[in-house]
């Protein structure tokens, strides 16, 4: 399996875990929501982890060039983890309306930040790291693993 694989499979998790958590809200099960809630969250967080603290040095490690795509994707994780913290606010004021549309934001910059990921920078990372590098692979597998159902 290569890497881009493994990061590929971990977006489809955080997408279902993410499905499941607006199935709770639209029915407004609010303590269902917040166990989903949870789930969710610490797979995005483990996620995220896992690509600024593995694979964006890995890629500038071997090409300065790739520094700026990566602070992109840093960015945009940080603007994803503020989306959650408003989520937490809304939940926490029971607010079904607020969370719906903060909720329909996340989906939406996930969704772009996952094409951008998926079609362009994990093609570059399966380019400069290759399927050889079994060692960072079981290391990102490891990091995630912490998030399986």
């Amino acid at each position: 399996m290569r890497i881009a694989e493994v990061l590929t499979l971990d977006h489809c998790r955080c997408d279902a875990l993410f499905a499941k958590l607006e199935h709770s809200a639209h029915k407004g099960e609010w303590s269902r929501l917040a166990q989903d809630f949870e789930a969710f969250q610490g797979a995005l967080e483990q996620h995220f982890q896992a690509e600024e603290n593995e694979i964006f040095p890995a890629l500038t490690a071997a090409n300065a060039m790739w520094r700026p795509p990566t602070d992109v994707m840093r960015h945009e994780h940080q603007e994803m983890r503020a989306l959650v913290e408003d989520l937490v606010q809304a939940m926490s004021q029971e607010d079904a309306e607020s969370f719906s549309a903060i909720a329909e934001t996340l989906l939406f910059t996930m969704q772009v930040h996952n094409a951008k990921e998926e079609n362009v920078l994990y093609r570059m990372i399966d380019d400069a790291l290759g399927p050889r590098d079994m060692k960072r692979l079981k290391q990102i597998e490891d990091q995630l693993d912490g998030t399986q159902d």
